[in-house]
């Protein structure tokens, strides 16, 4: 199977494209400097220069493969130009799920947010964070396509996500309150040290192939990869 990936050279995009490496599927990931992914172009995968905020670019090095996972989106703290989280949150998940239409792939693994959905679907608007308002309107354009013209859609709604390689701000201070309120060792060792595969961090978060659908898998602080 040929799989398109958006979002590789994020956290959770970069453990997938190492994970489908170990696998016998073809994997083809979206990349905005192809000079700057060696660490994905090691392990086997084709660089498409491209950019979800171009749909031409989009379409083009989607062609030809069967499954696609989104995972890229604007996850940050503060942006002083709060634009950039509609254009990508928002229409960069119209241009990736309106290319996978065009393409007719067999099925789209879109990759949201817990920040933005309540313990029992449906999904509700969140009241917080631009990035949480973001990804919330993607969904909809997502599910809207999925119903209108029967996109196989499967979004993921993970909670925090902590592990090695992650070294975003937003990492390092999850780790650190962490390793205060539940008095681990990672202060004094790393969290890098403790295991080489991402945690979700969220309880409660979840799967869902519809909205209002029951959440068909659960994930309660156990590794994404074993």
């Amino acid at each position: 199977m040929k799989v398109f990936v958006t979002g590789a050279t994020g956290f959770i995009g970069g453990h997938l494209v190492q994970r489908l490496a170990k696998t016998d599927h073809k994997t083809v990931c979206l990349v905005r400097d192809p000079d700057r992914a060696d660490k994905i172009k090691a392990s086997g995968a084709t660089l498409v220069k491209g950019d979800v905020t171009n749909k031409k670019s989009v379409l083009e090095g989607m062609k030809g493969c069967d499954w696609v996972f989104n995972l890229a989106n604007m996850y940050t703290l503060w942006l002083p130009d709060k634009r950039a989280y509609h254009e990508i949150n928002v229409e960069g998940t119209r241009n990736v799920i309106e290319a996978a239409l065009e393409n007719g792939i067999s099925r789209v693994v879109h990759v949201s947010t817990y920040a933005m959905v309540n313990e029992q679907p449906p999904v509700v608007a969140p009241q917080g964070t631009e990035y949480a308002r973001t990804k919330y309107a993607g969904d909809l354009v997502a599910w809207g396509l999925h119903k209108k013209n029967g996109l196989p859609l499967v979004v993921i709604y993970p909670g925090g996500v902590l592990g090695k390689g992650d070294n975003k701000l937003q990492g390092l201070n999850a780790r650190v309150g962490l390793g205060w309120l539940l008095a681990f060792p990672h202060l004094l060792f790393g969290f890098d040290q403790l295991s080489e595969h991402p945690i979700d961090w969220g309880w409660n978060s979840q799967f869902f192939t519809e909205p209002g659908d029951g959440p068909v898998h659960r994930i309660d602080l156990c590794p994404l990869a074993p």
